[in-house]
């Protein structure tokens, strides 16, 4: 299957592409194009399918047999599967291609900090104490302040949601991600990953 994203903000344009392709053989699909649209998940669904639409035609042209948009839903207190099963059935109803819906709960940061030990990694940037890695593990990835998180731990300079965003998920571990974030289970349960075909609760990746 091919596949393409409409993603929402410029990091995940930038990383994205060479992020799903270390997920996608794993699934048997092929990754498109990843498109950037100017929406988030606090809008009406309506205003966010209008902002996909085009990007959707370009990915139909481009061949792609599923479209998956991907973004913030930005809230602390919204149900994630609510929020995007209302986005999904207004962006069906405009899109010429199949599509899935997919909210990072709450947001980028939340995916970034899943892999905790990527974060570590990159000592000169971060400095992960234990009780930020017990914030984030077993599970806990998406009920936290992640940006708050990288803010407090970024050295020298300030944190960089582009660049240090880039930085991290060039080593991110998606195993690692899964185990400590629903919504990226969910991710990896859209695209068909064998590990999560049918449930995205509990970490199952192997």
């Amino acid at each position: 299957m091919r596949i393409g994203l409409v993603v929402d903000g410029e990091t995940e344009l930038d990383s994205f592409p060479a992020f799903c392709s270390r997920l996608f053989p794993n699934c048997g699909h092929m990754h498109v194009k990843t498109l950037l649209a100017p929406m988030n998940g606090r809008e009406p669904p309506g205003k966010i399918a209008k902002a996909c639409e085009s990007r959707l035609r370009i990915l139909s042209s481009l061949g792609a047999d599923l479209g998956i948009v991907v973004l913030d839903l930005e809230s602390d207190t919204a149900c994630p599967g609510s929020v995007a099963t209302a986005i999904a059935q207004a962006v069906r109803n405009i899109s010429p291609i199949p599509v899935n819906v997919v909210l990072k709960d709450r947001m980028l940061e939340n995916w970034l900090v899943a892999d905790i030990d990527a974060v570590a990694r990159l000592s000169a940037r971060f400095r992960i104490r234990r009780a930020d890695r017990s914030s984030v593990s077993p599970d806990k990835a998406d009920r936290i302040d992640a940006l708050a998180l990288l803010r407090r731990t970024a050295q020298k300079k300030a944190y960089d949601k582009r660049r240090d965003g880039r930085n991290i998920l060039a080593s991110a571990d998606p195993r690692a991600m899964a185990s400590n974030s629903r919504s990226f289970r969910r991710f990896l349960r859209v695209l068909g990953h064998p590990g999560y075909q049918h449930q995205s609760a509990t970490p199952q990746l192997h």
